[in-house]
């Protein structure tokens, strides 16, 4: 399977999707993954409504960047500046003039794996070294895959033939 610049469309949607998860969800209130990473996203409860949005899109548009560079320079071989197509895909993936989608927290976790599957972090070498933002950001994305795989996980119908402990 060949790596893509995801849309802005899948961008916007993801960052709206969370920053809507992390405002209104129980299930968000208190990730515990995220209190080094991103004291701003743990105990969302005392911090405001705007410092969640700032730090959801700090946050998206590394991810945003990350895409971009790692899909362009594996790719790179088919520019004649790989610069100039950097600079190019970046406008398109941060035009935030697109609409969104409501994403169940399936959907999240589907795109947020899209989005993991197309940054391949050995094409950063090739330019520079990666930025701490790029690297907070690449960390956020694992982990908030790892905690709605988990959440959904705990969401299922209990069948009552699996239990925490096996005795």
């Amino acid at each position: 399977m060949s790596s893509y610049i995801c849309s802005a469309k899948h961008f916007n949607s993801i960052e709206e999707n969370l920053i809507d998860n992390f405002q209104f969800d129980q299930d968000f209130k208190y990730m515990y993954d995220l209190k080094e990473l991103c004291p701003e996203l743990y105990q969302v409860s005392q911090h405001s409504e705007r410092t969640i949005k700032e730090k959801v899109r700090e946050l998206v548009d590394g991810i945003r960047r990350l895409n971009v560079i790692c899909v362009s320079l594996q790719y790179a071989h088919h520019y004649e500046n790989v610069n100039d197509e950097i600079e190019e895909q970046t406008k398109i993936a941060f035009d935030r003039s697109t609409d969104t989608k409501k994403l169940t927290l399936l959907g999240l976790y589907n795109a947020l794996r899209c989005t993991y599957y197309q940054i391949e972090l050995e094409h950063l070498e090739k330019l520079s070294e990666n930025d701490e933002k790029e690297n907070i950001s690449y960390r956020f994305l694992s982990t908030m895959i790892d905690f709605l795989a988990h959440l959904i996980v705990r969401k299922l119908p209990d069948d009552k033939t699996n239990t925490w402990e096996i005795n």
